[in-house]
């Protein structure tokens, strides 16, 4: 590395650094990130004696490497907004919770397991998914005899595990796109580890719900 490289090799960890610093003491998101990003890559560039020319190529080089993550992103926010809108989730909702209900209890808690786990393929957000459960499994747990606190647990697992799972997460698909890796292949590495992780969370669930875990 020539002596211009490494100096700019030391701004852009000093920018990081204060991106870091700028997250955790002034509690800035993702615009605020963005810019800093921009500010080191440029700055970078400019410090190590590239051409602006050169510059923009390669910002629009490596926006090119991530092309197919952001459509990763936009087809999955595409089907969730098709499930919201058309309000097919509440339908699907509804007729899970009337399986649900007929259950004993030990059995209803990994339904709501298998539940969200299956719902987080059309609904990937977590929050958007507990607007739509909760006032459902609520009252559902009550009947059944099921603390909430194992329902809570039920939906953490359900929704966490398979996260990196279903192409329908944003995140997932923008991983794999900018890796190269394609869905059926990582699908056939993770689903072993998946099966595992469900297994000894039925297993919890089912022990939790034997000893009515939690005060509520």
């Amino acid at each position: 590395m020539t002596p211009r490289q490494k100096i700019a090799g030391i701004y852009a960890v000093v920018v990081f650094i204060s991106a870091i610093l700028a997250v955790l003491i002034m509690k800035w998101d993702l615009p605020e990130l963005t810019g800093m990003f921009l500010v080191m890559g440029v700055g970078a560039g400019l410090i190590a004696g590239m051409s602006v020319r050169n510059i923009c190529v390669a910002i629009a080089d490596g926006c090119k490497d991530v092309m197919l993550g952001a459509i990763y992103i936009c087809l999955a926010r595409a089907a969730y907004v098709l499930m919201t809108e058309g309000k097919i989730i509440d339908t699907i909702v509804h007729g899970l919770s009337n399986v649900l209900s007929g259950l004993p209890s030990g059995l209803t808690v990994i339904g709501i397991l298998i539940i969200v786990t299956v719902l987080n393929f059309f609904v990937s957000s977590g929050s958007g998914k507990a607007v739509m459960l909760f006032p459902i499994l609520a009252p559902l747990a009550d009947l059944c005899g099921i603390t909430r606190q194992t329902v809570v647990w039920a939906y953490q697992f359900g929704d966490g595990l398979s996260n990196m799972f279903w192409p329908t997460n944003g995140t997932q698909g923008a991983c794999l796109g900018i890796a190269g890796i394609p869905w059926n292949k990582w699908a056939k590495f993770y689903f072993p580890l998946l099966s595992i992780w469900c297994v000894v969370a039925a297993a919890f669930l089912v022990f939790a719900q034997a000893i009515h875990f939690g005060p509520f």
